[in-house]
This record gives structure tokens, sequence and C-alpha cells, in this order.
């Protein structure tokens, strides 16, 4: 029997499933040959394992995170919804960011901040720097500063001054940071950097306390962080007590380590509701959940 006749015979006698569980090395030692010889008629064919795909590339660019950001600050700098920014990012509000990671900017964005960019790698970050288009001059935000109190020091409406920086009243404002000064300023000076100002917090309506969180807040979380703000503080951005301070009635002396690293160095900014409802966000992220309000 020559080898094509032994090697058929291999074929019918045997059924598919065995015959396709029988080894090159097998066959090879049947038909006479050597394996290298047969692998060079009929190479095995080996199956990888499919490999994970490669996430998507940031195809409109990315933004860096920087000290004091959390999703929804971010989608404000950018023009762009929370929900459109997760998205880009495959991410959830729970999702936790820090400074110097990169992230994904979504189809659309406009950013309303000034941005740092890399022309070679489409890399944006925000900066604390103020905007060239800022002709009348800018202002050093200082420990206790506010929108409203900024525009009273400078001698403008609070309207002027958050129009000359693209911001809203829930824009979160930090020490050291410089804002562009609106036409018609009066005066460029304010408490020196590295002093305190002792400085009333005005008291916020419900409903401008409720927009604030609303604004700072992603929309599937909102609700919930209102209900808990009306159960801590009903609303009142200058509730106090011995520990705990604002509309999350945040307790300064747990956390004032990690709520130096956003800007915050006093408990009295946690009156600004703006700064409060910001701050809270990021307490959130750092836990993942509500918890920190649980009782």
């Amino acid at each position: 029997m020559n080898r094509i006749e032994r090697t058929e015979r291999i074929g019918s006698d045997e059924r598919p499933g065995r015959r396709a569980r029988r080894s090159l090395g097998a066959v090879a030692l049947i038909v006479g040959v050597s394996l290298a010889s047969l692998g060079a008629v009929a190479p095995a064919t080996v199956s990888a394992a499919p490999s994970r795909p490669a996430a998507p590339a940031c195809a409109t660019g990315t933004y860096t995170v920087v000290r004091g950001d959390g999703w929804s600050i971010i989608a404000r700098r950018l023009g762009v919804t929370t929900k459109a920014l997760l998205a880009a990012n495959r991410a959830t509000t729970a999702t936790v960011i820090h400074p110097g990671r990169s992230i994904c900017v979504p189809a659309g964005a406009t950013p309303t901040t000034t941005p740092t960019s890399s022309p070679s790698s489409g890399t944006t970050s925000a900066s604390n720097a103020p905007s060239a288009s800022c002709a009348n001059g800018t202002y050093t935000v200082v420990k206790g500063d506010g929108w409203l109190l900024i525009a009273k020091k400078v001698g403008a409406t609070s309207k002027a001054l958050l129009a000359a920086n693209n911001a809203t009243t829930s824009t979160a404002l930090f020490p050291g940071r410089s804002v562009c000064l609106p036409a018609g300023a009066t005066s460029k000076g304010g408490t020196a950097a590295g002093t305190t100002a002792t400085v009333a917090v005005r008291a916020y309506t419900a409903a401008e306390n409720e927009a604030i969180i609303r604004s700072v807040w992603p929309d599937d979380l909102e609700e919930e962080a209102l209900r808990i703000a009306r159960r801590e503080s009903n609303l009142k951005n200058n509730a106090k007590n011995s520990c705990c301070y604002g509309l999350f009635q945040i307790n300064w002396s747990a956390h004032k380590s990690w709520l130096a690293g956003i800007g915050v160095t006093s408990a009295s900014q946690l009156l600004d509701p703006n700064v409060n409802a910001a701050a809270a966000y990021t307490l959130y992220q750092r836990s993942g959940s509500f918890r920190p309000w649980a009782l």
C-alpha cells in the first residue's frame, strides 16, 4: 500500500471528530514522513486568544485633569453636557479622576475657560492664567473670595464680572486663580494673598442654592444631592455648627487635609454655596457614593 492509499484509509476509517483530534505528529508517523515535511505541506494553524480591543483614540483631543476638577466642572469648562463627557470616556459619575489624568473631549466641545494646548498632542488642560483678552486687567482670587465679593471689590456688577470670564455663579473660584476684570472696573486691589479677609457671606435664597447644586452635580445625581442638602441645611448656604459648614454640612476638621488640595483652606469658604456644592461632589467622588451623608 503506498503512502497516498494509507492516508486515504486514515481519512475513510475514522469519524470526523476523532480525525480532527489526531495530531500532526501521529499522521507524520503513519505516512512515514518527517513532521517538518508534513508541516511544509499542511502547516498547522495556531489559534491565539482574541486580544482585548484597544480603547478608541480621542478623536477630538484630550483634556488634562487639574486640581479641583470633577466631571461636571470639566463638562462646563468644555461647553458640553456631563452625559456627553462621560460617554466619550466610557465612565460614570462614580469614576474617580485625579490631577494629571487625560480624558477624551467629546465632539462639539467649546471650552469656556482659557486652555493651554499642545498642537502636536491635541491635549488641553485648564489654566489659572488669564486669557490674552483680559484687556482690562486681572484680579487674583484670595481666600474667602466669591464672585459677588470680587465684583464689589473691583466696583463692577457681578453680571459684568461673570460675562468677562465666561462664567456662571456656579463656577468655582480657588485662591491663586486669576480672573478677568470687566470694562469700567474702578479698583484692581483686594486683600493681599496670604491674609484672611473677614467677610460676611451672603445668605442665598433656597432657589438660588438649588440652582447652584443642579449646575454642579450631574443630572443623574442632582435629585439625591438636593434631598441631602435639604436634610442637612434646609438649603441654607450659611448654616454652620461646631463641626460642619454649608449646604452639605461638610465636616471641616475631618476633611480639611484633602479640601486644601482643591483650594479650600478655611472653614468659612464652605459657606459659599458654589464652593460647598463643588466640595461635596468631590467628596462623593472620593467615596464613590453618598456614604459620607449616611445616617
